[in-house]
């Protein structure tokens, strides 16, 4: 909303000979709600130290804690909306290279962009691919994306979740519309689509200090119970078309990609069901993208168990993109 916010994140710098040219690489993490699990505060975990250790191979790799975390924790997180998580990445990766010139750091970082994420942070690196290649090609040379699980068709997804009883992460669900009604560009109310006591509770469950397990305890996995009648059964009523619009908004569009990028999927995925990621490959496909470009890979697993194969299947394949 144009107010200026102070972001954090992450660094990790290489130790490499001087005037070596050095890429960056951007990890986009998952959904969290927990303050304390931002990546600058949980440096030490298992995930981000094996990204740190990928670092030694000759990477500056960047972690945002994205809004709402980290320095800017007093305000709530934008959860899956694209321009602020597309704007507040960028613009780390743009204090990055300014603190590894010749002023601060004085190290070579090139153009050389690299793009990781997995379910939240697959959706975000696919935001920022497209954002790179269509209009920041001047700041960034996207060399490779790697992209998992994400809810890269919000709208697909909303819709694919009312045709099913029961939805085992109403968290995201919830996340997803609380993120909406607090930045302002939808019409109706919670009580407009969450039945009680769900529609009161939610509010106040996004502070920071809950892990999604606990938040899942306050909802309903039952869709006839966690939704208001009308949303369910007439999504495509009036009242929900500012709904709609906002969730087509923060989609990622299809577009003609022009840098290489892998998407993997978990077989077993039902918390983002597998569709998403193959309805997204075709669709890069039909505006024009090369077969040579765009690669989709199913892997075992669900959305919990696959983020370990997808892990180590994206930085051996990034890896082996680097000359």
């Amino acid at each position: 909303k144009n107010d200026e916010v102070v972001a954090s994140g992450l660094v990790c710098i290489p130790v490499v000979p001087d005037g070596v040219s050095v890429p960056l690489l951007s990890f986009q993490n998952g959904t969290n709600t927990l303050h304390s699990e931002a990546p600058s505060l949980n440096y030490s975990s298992q995930f981000f130290t094996l990204l740190e250790m990928v670092s030694s191979f000759g990477y500056v790799i960047a972690i945002p804690d994205y809004l709402g975390f980290g320095a800017s924790s007093t305000m709530f997180h934008p959860y899956l909306d694209k321009p602020s998580t597309v704007s507040s990445v960028t613009d780390m990766l743009r204090a990055i290279r300014e603190m590894t010139s010749e002023k601060y750091l004085d190290m070579n970082l090139s153009k050389n962009t690299y793009l990781l994420g997995y379910s939240q942070g697959g959706w975000a690196s696919m935001a920022l691919k497209k954002e790179m290649e269509t209009n920041l090609q001047d700041e960034f040379t996207l060399k490779g994306t790697v992209a998992g699980a994400g809810p890269y068709d919000q709208t697909m997804l909303l819709r694919s979740i009312m045709d099913i009883q029961e939805y085992p992460m109403p968290v995201y669900l919830a996340y997803l519309f609380h993120s909406m009604f607090k930045v302002g560009n939808i019409k109706i109310a919670l009580t407009d689509i969450f039945n009680e006591p769900y529609q009161t509770r939610i509010p106040g469950l996004f502070n920071g200090q809950r892990d999604n397990e606990y938040i899942n305890g306050q909802l309903s996995t039952k869709i006839s119970e966690l939704f208001v009648h009308g949303f369910r059964t007439n999504p495509d009523s009036i009242k929900y078309v500012s709904l709609f619009e906002e969730s087509e908004n923060n989609s990622i569009e299809p577009w003609n990609s022009t840098s290489p990028l892998l998407l993997m999927h978990g077989v077993e995925d039902t918390y983002v069901p597998q569709a998403q990621s193959e309805n997204l490959y075709l669709k890069l496909m039909e505006q024009g993208t090369s077969e040579a470009m765009v690669k989709y890979q199913p892997i075992p697993g669900n959305h919990l168990s696959a983020a370990l194969p997808f892990t180590l299947f994206a930085l051996k394949w990034m890896l082996e993109l680097q000359p």
